[in-house]
């Protein structure tokens, strides 16, 4: 099944639900049918702590065709936890079997976050103490069962060695570019619209205008770079990078902030200024970083279990999910990218013994683990071109823009324009158990 099935599956559905007061559980529940009552429906609630269900209970909702009815969830207000975050989930089953489908058939529900997550309090921790080296190649950062290096001339992070095992294959590193999507491949994303820059004879689809302006083969120049060791179980680096494609016309100016921790955390904070040519808007703005190929377990907070993009989103619930890279491909008829997932809260990735390595944002962010190469699907036009390698591709995006839809533009509010922006991530190693 293709993901955006599950949006044509929640777009139409028969009953909605739109929250009043959802902290008290005030619902209003409309039958969107024209000639039948909701008898032949259950309805039934869970409320979820950080995804796991804490409360449940059913609901008696009667309701003829086109009529709304106000409901109160029943549920008590849980124990409140620093960061942890609380969804009140209202679903409408089949009460019996029916000839197109099974008693229990998911029908129609709707999910609500309520404003239950207080602020963990600030506080000094003392953290192990860190052995901070440097030569003319790179910072080198000793820790508690850890070895990280930053390269003084790529101003990225090199090396993550824990427990003796390397996760990385190449450090997070901006990154716009996206294997075009085929809605991005179609002149009918630009029927009313114009991506802003585009090369004569090449069409007038999206990928046509952000290949002109070179996002596809943007180079990566150090231009500034700063060690400070505070001593005190943490230590910082700055860099300064000027990316730029078809000789600085079109370009970026980046600024990473990375501070490590005596723990072995990385907060990486990143800001970044456009400059010069720009399309009206871009695939995405974010970090992207390869892990080697035998971290293929995922999971994550967020929605899910299928791929989601920004304007494709509202089909699935906000969960923790689990799958492999493999389960995780969506195979398309062309190649392009794939397996976005939306409203992240925390993404891991592991190997076999449940070490590897885990990210969070200081904001809900999106994210897509592959287990393909960005270059190799973007240039393979058929499934068999594409080369798996030891490798899996981790996508941390403050913003990605939507796909539209066939003969449909891709609406303004879901575009990722071009514009100073600043995000910040979590990078954990995750030791063996």
């Amino acid at each position: 099944i293709q993901p955006e099935l599950w949006q044509l599956k929640k777009s139409p559905q028969p009953v909605w639900i739109r929250a009043i007061s959802v902290e008290n559980g005030t619902l209003e529940v409309t039958n969107r049918h024209h000639f039948k009552n909701l008898d032949e429906l259950d309805a039934s609630w869970e409320l979820t702590a950080d995804g796991e269900v804490i409360q449940q209970g059913g609901l008696d909702v009667k309701l003829e065709p086109g009529e709304k009815i106000v409901i109160r969830v029943p549920f008590e207000k849980p124990p409140v936890s620093p960061g942890v975050r609380h969804h009140l989930a209202v679903r409408f089953t089949l009460a019996e079997d029916l000839p197109w489908a099974p008693r229990g058939h998911e029908v129609a529900w709707e999910q609500f976050e309520l404003p239950f997550v207080p602020e963990p309090p600030a506080e000094e921790t003392a953290y192990a103490p860190l052995d901070v080296s440097e030569d003319g190649h790179r910072v080198v950062i000793r820790g508690a069962g850890f070895v990280y290096a930053i390269g003084k001339k790529s101003g990225l992070i090199e090396s993550m060695m824990v427990e003796k095992e390397e996760l990385l294959r190449r450090g997070p590193q901006f990154n716009v570019w996206r294997a075009p999507l085929a809605n991005d491949q179609d002149e009918w994303g630009t029927g009313r619209t114009d991506i802003g820059q585009t090369s004569e004879g090449m069409g007038r689809e999206i990928a046509n205008g952000w290949r002109t302006i070179g996002l596809d083969r943007l180079v990566h120049d150090l231009v500034g770079f700063r060690l400070i060791d505070q001593k005190r179980g943490r230590a910082e680096v700055f860099a300064e990078v000027n990316i730029h494609a078809n000789n600085n016309t079109t370009g970026f100016k980046v600024s990473y902030h990375y501070t490590i921790l005596g723990n072995g955390e990385i907060t990486l904070a990143t800001d970044l200024l456009p400059q010069g040519r720009m399309t009206h808007w871009l695939p995405r703005i974010g970090l992207q970083l390869e892990l080697l190929g035998k971290y293929r377990h995922i999971e994550w907070f967020g929605r899910g279990p299928f791929e989601t993009y920004p304007d494709r989103k509202t089909g699935a619930k906000m969960g923790i999910y689990s799958r492999t890279v493999d389960e995780d491909y969506v195979p398309y008829i062309i190649p392009q990218d794939y397996g976005n997932k939306t409203d992240v809260h925390w993404i891991s990735l592991t190997d076999d013994s449940g070490s590897g390595l885990y990210v969070s944002g200081e904001e809900t962010f999106n994210a897509s683990a592959q287990k393909y190469t960005t270059d190799n699907l973007t240039r393979a036009f058929y499934r068999f071109q594409l080369k798996e390698e030891d490798v899996v591709v981790l996508n941390m995006d403050h913003r990605v823009s939507g796909v539209g839809g066939t003969a449909i533009m891709l609406l303004n509010q879901y575009r990722v324009l071009p514009g100073e922006a600043s995000f910040t991530f979590h990078l954990k190693p995750i030791r063996r158990h």
